[in-house]
C-alpha cells in the first residue's frame, strides 16, 4: 500500500534524524578554516533571523484555526502502549527465534560465496550476497509482523510508538531503533554469514549482538 514504511526505510528515517540532532554547530577559528566557520555563523544566524518571523506567522495561524472537532475518548482509536516492550523482549529472549534465525543463516550461508569481512568494509560484496541479503530483510519483517499480528499489533503501529523518546538510551524506544536497526544492515547479514561459513555461529547466535556498536553504521 501507498506510504507503507518498510522496517528499513523506519530505521533510515531515525538515523537520519538522531544524526541531524546530534550535528555540532560551527564556532568559527583561526585562519581559513575560522573564516569558514565564521561565514558558516554568520548564515545560521541570518537563517534563525528569516525563520523568526515564519515560526510566529506559523503559530498565529495555528491559532486562527478551528478547533478540532472533539471525540470522546472511548470513541479514540486506542494504542497498545505495551507493544515496544513486548517486541523487545521477545526478540532478546525468545529462544525459539533465536533457533529460527541461527538456522536461516546456517542454510543461507551456503548460497553465498566466501565472505571477506575487509572487502565488505571498503563496500565490495559478491552479487548473490546482496541477493540472499534481500531475502533476510523480507524474512525479519515477516517474522517480526507475524509477532505483532498474535498481539494485536501492526508494524505501522510499532513505527508510531517508537517515534516517541527514540533519543533517551535503553527506553523501549531506543531498543527497539538500535537493534532492529543494526540487524537490518548488510554489515550485520554478512557478518553473521561469515560465522556460519566458518562454523562459529552454531550454538552461539544472539539476537542481542545487534546491539554492538560496530553494526550500528
Amino acid at each position: 500500500p501507498k506510504g507503507k514504511k518498510s522496517l528499513q526505510s523506519a530505521f533510515e528515517d531515525w538515523k537520519r534524524r538522531m544524526a541531524a540532532k546530534a550535528q555540532p554547530k560551527s564556532k568559527g577559528g583561526g585562519g581559513a578554516a575560522g573564516a569558514k566557520g565564521g561565514a558558516k555563523a554568520r548564515a545560521d544566524d541570518a537563517e534563525a533571523k528569516v525563520t523568526v518571523p515564519s515560526v510566529k506567522a506559523a503559530a498565529a495561524a495555528a491559532e486562527a484555526k478551528p478547533p478540532a472537532p472533539f471525540v470522546a475518548e472511548a470513541n479514540r482509536p486506542k494504542r497498545n502502549q505495551n507493544l515496544l516492550d513486548k517486541v523487545v523482549d521477545w526478540y532478546t529472549n525468545d529462544l525459539d527465534l533465536r533457533r529460527r534465525l541461527e538456522n536461516w543463516f546456517l542454510e543461507s550461508s551456503e548460497k553465498v560465496p566466501p565472505i571477506d569481512m575487509k572487502k565488505i568494509g571498503e563496500g565490495e560484496f559478491p552479487v548473490e550476497a546482496y541477493s540472499v541479503y534481500q531475502e533476510y530483510t523480507v524474512m525479519l519483517e515477516k517474522v517480526v509482523a507475524g509477532f505483532l499480528e498474535t498481539e494485536g499489533g501492526t508494524l505501522e503501529e510499532l513505527h508510531e510508538l517508537a517515534k516517541d523518546e527514540t533519543d533517551v538510551a535503553y527506553s523501549d524506544a531506543w531498543m527497539f531503533v538500535t537493534l532492529f536497526s543494526a540487524c537490518t544492515t548488510f554489515l550485520f547479514f554478512a557478518d553473521m554469514t561469515k560465522q556460519a561459513q566458518e562454523g562459529d555461529l552454531k550454538g552461539s547466535f544472539n539476537t542481542t549482538t545487534g546491539l554492538n556498536p560496530k553494526y550500528n553504521v
